[in-house]
């Protein structure tokens, strides 16, 4: 092998490894966040929470042509008065219990919701979804919400919020 072909496929590897150690990276800041975010929901500190939200923070999805995309964003100024709807008791209940299977990232080439949402996100960085889904309490149906985070300025942060029952 030429000694130009054996430095692109040296080249190409450590590539690769760069990709694969960033992603590893990456997992484990979504990792930390979500338990520091359990965390602070079992003792209720919202303050807390709002540190590690992104704003403007989408709380709902909306659709057009057949496509859904984030909406209904609200300011750190509003965050006080929908933080109830959004870290409801379900949430509160629920969040702090959650397992591996409730925990997805989110594929580069997806809907038109999570694309728009990755434009706030650093380049080439990875997000990820928080989604639970349960019964309701006393009633056949099924509710269910969801949290995306994604990096920000090299910081894993909650960007949005979606759920069976609007937010505003």
């Amino acid at each position: 092998m030429s000694a130009i072909i054996k430095y692109l496929v040296c080249a190409s590897l450590l590539f690769s490894l760069n990709l694969k150690a960033q992603g590893n990276r990456d997992e484990a800041q979504f990792r930390l966040q979500v338990k520091k975010l359990q965390t602070l929901i079992k003792v209720r500190d919202f303050k807390g929470i709002g540190l590690m939200m992104h704003f403007p923070f989408f709380t709902a999805k909306a659709e057009l042509k057949n496509e859904e995309y984030p909406t209904d964003p609200i300011s750190v100024k509003e965050y006080p008065a929908y933080r109830p709807e959004v870290f409801n008791s379900d949430v509160i209940r629920l969040l702090p219990e959650l397992s591996e299977a409730q925990l997805s990232e989110i594929e580069g080439n997806t809907d038109l919701y999570f694309a728009e949402l990755r434009k706030l996100t650093d380049r080439g960085s990875k997000m990820y979804e928080l989604y639970i889904q349960y019964p309701e309490p006393g009633t056949g149906a099924e509710s269910y919400f969801s949290f995306t985070f994604g990096k920000i300025k090299g910081r894993y942060e909650l960007i949005a919020y979606y759920g069976k029952w609007p937010v505003r």
